[in-house]
């Protein structure tokens, strides 16, 4: 079983969302962006460690748009033998299953806090999906939930529920049925059972004699005391005789967790649940007609909290083969630039949320979408067809789909990644462009009016539509500056491309191009494309940029920028259509 789909309606500042969930899922924003709701909402699903829905928390921050409805409905597609033993009223041909929990409604055939099956039609039945609630938590496998703020005792307490108290009691419930130690144990623990009882203190007191004693007060009544000792099982033996220690490796001495950096103990929790995953047994299913799929859910909120980034990128490789096991997803929300870098070669599986006058969106590309936009994206191979020189930077496979996914995998660096986190991303063309104007903010001649600026080269002119029809596809605001090449073959057809691109991108607020190179725009002299970015600084060092010249630059720069945070940018249905450039490349030829 694995998840297909989660839906969350009028929940905390969700109004109505839906994402599409893969083995790895990667949550991302700025901060309060909303994606520890989307968690919150699925852990409410589950009541994951006794969280519920909380009318006073959870409900809709605008209650005048409200319609009074909350629930959460998630989509599972199910194995061939998990469909069969599903109840024939639950059972669709496609071998999806459909369920919503309702948390609020206006309905009063619904009882807040039961999950309900949902047809294929979208009516959500009368009764509650397999009735009662305790038997309904049995029916949507398990979830591991990891909060930003955890410690490491919570994750690996033994006197109740954890990720090592379980993975434990897997293990040595596979051990008690097969050991020859355990079968061992369970004769000599008999044998000292008797023993014990017979044994006397140093005043001659002794269990047996207890028995006796106590046997003589009842025998009245036909009775007698007898104390029974039981051989402890697997769960006992976890929960009251079973420890652990870490130990530094250097000198040996043992280090209580909580001393340990938060840093460590992030690493250690990750690694609990990598390590687990690995241990957990493969127990032979035994055909049942009952309905009860083995599948996990791992939700981890800000993995990369208090690790360096290589760290941060080798947990984001380990999550993702934690989630290549069959049966098992993992969906995390993440700041860190280098997980989204890790998932770059896989746009679909990237979710990105924002918050806009308290409103929280989601954003996502879907496969068929991806298709579109990588096909969109070769229309500036049309326009090499006809410059030879173009042509020559080419190679046939360029021309292909998957290309696209390759390039923007190389492309999508930590730093470029940063844009996901933005409130405004400013696309220039190479390193000299952001060198300079992010020296010039730094300086005070241009202003970060929206408090979140991200400048990202696009490694050239040629990319520059493709950058902007990802970020309109994932509701990044930006604007685009570039140089205009003027004579140059096939450019002023590139600037038309970029131009057609801003008109239908409606998350694309400003584009300029500089009509000339940015050494001629500045005024001082041309070098090598090797040399440029810091022969440009060196010059603006050294104070041989004209002050008109520089302020007239500044003053380009600054209109391309918003005047406040963005917040009225278009976010209905259509902000998400694929940008279409092929039928302008067809008029241009």
């Amino acid at each position: 079983m694995q998840i297909e789909t989660v839906h969350i309606h009028g929940f905390r500042g969700i109004q109505d969302a839906e994402m599409r969930l893969h083995d790895y899922t990667l949550i991302v924003g700025a901060n309060n962006g909303g994606k520890s709701s989307i968690l919150s909402a699925i852990c409410a699903f589950y009541e994951k460690d006794g969280f519920k829905f909380n009318n006073k928390h959870d409900a809709p921050f605008d209650k005048e748009s409200w319609d009074g409805e909350s629930w959460i409905e998630i989509t599972y597609c199910l194995e061939a033998d998990e469909k069969l033993s599903l109840k024939e009223e639950y059972q669709r041909e496609d071998g999806r299953l459909r369920l919503r929990k309702i948390f609020v409604s206006r309905s009063t055939e619904h009882k807040p806090g039961f999950i309900y099956f949902v047809s294929e039609e979208g009516v959500v039945h009368e009764n509650a999906f397999y009735g009662a609630r305790n038997v309904q938590s049995g029916k949507i496998g398990d979830v591991i939930f990891i909060p930003a703020v955890s410690k490491v005792d919570e994750h690996t307490k033994l006197s109740g529920p954890s990720v090592l108290r379980d993975l434990l009691s897997d293990l040595l419930d596979d051990v008690v049925e097969s050991s020859e130690a355990f079968a061992r144990l369970d004769s000599e623990f008999k044998t000292f059972v008797c023993r014990i009882k017979s044994h006397c203190t140093s005043e001659g007191r002794s269990l047996e004699d207890f028995e006796s004693a106590l046997s003589s007060e009842t025998a009245s009544w036909g009775c007698k005391f007898e104390l029974k000792f039981s051989t402890p099982r697997s769960s006992e033996i976890i929960k009251s005789l079973t420890g652990y220690e870490i130990r530094e490796t250097s000198s040996n001495n043992e280090v209580a967790p909580e001393q340990c950096g938060s840093g460590f103990q992030r690493q250690f929790i990750s690694a609990l649940i990598r390590v687990g995953a690995e241990f957990r047994p493969s127990k032979i299913v035994k055909k049942t007609k009952d309905f009860s799929p083995k599948f996990s859910l791992v939700l981890f909120e800000e993995p990369e909290a208090f690790l360096h980034p290589p760290r941060q990128s080798q947990l984001a490789d380990d999550l993702r083969k934690l989630a290549s096991v069959s049966g098992r997803q993992v969906v995390c929300t993440s700041h860190s630039p280098h997980f989204v870098s890790k998932n770059a070669n896989d746009i679909p599986s990237l979710v990105r949320v924002r918050r806009d006058r308290g409103h929280v969106t989601v954003w996502q590309i879907d496969s068929a979408m991806w298709e579109r936009m990588a096909e969109a994206n070769l229309a500036i191979n049309e326009i090499a067809e006809v410059y030879p020189k173009l042509k020559k930077r080419l190679s046939e496979d360029d021309s292909a789909i998957e290309m696209e996914a390759i390039k923007h995998s190389l492309w999508l660096d930590p730093s470029r990644s940063g844009a996901f986190f933005a409130e405004h991303v400013l696309l220039v063309e190479g390193a000299s462009e952001v060198g300079l104007v992010n020296r010039l903010i730094g300086d005070g001649y241009i202003r970060d009016t929206t408090g979140g600026l991200v400048v990202i080269d696009t490694l050239g002119k040629f990319n520059i539509h493709r950058f902007m029809v990802l970020f309109n596809a994932m509701g990044i605001s930006h604007s685009v500056a570039y140089d205009s090449d003027a004579g140059k073959d096939g450019h002023a057809e590139i600037n038309s491309l970029i131009r057609a691109t801003r008109v239908q991108a409606k998350w694309c607020t400003n584009c300029t191009d500089f009509n000339n190179s940015l050494e001629k725009v500045l005024g001082i002299g041309v070098t090598g494309s090797h040399r440029k970015p810091q022969h440009i600084l060196y010059c603006l060092d050294r104070g041989r940029i004209d002050d008109k010249k520089l302020r007239a630059f500044c003053a380009m720069i600054q209109a391309l920028l918003p005047d406040v945070s963005i917040t009225e940018v278009a976010t209905d249905a259509s902000s998400h259509a694929v940008i279409e450039s092929k039928p302008m490349v067809a008029e241009l030829a």
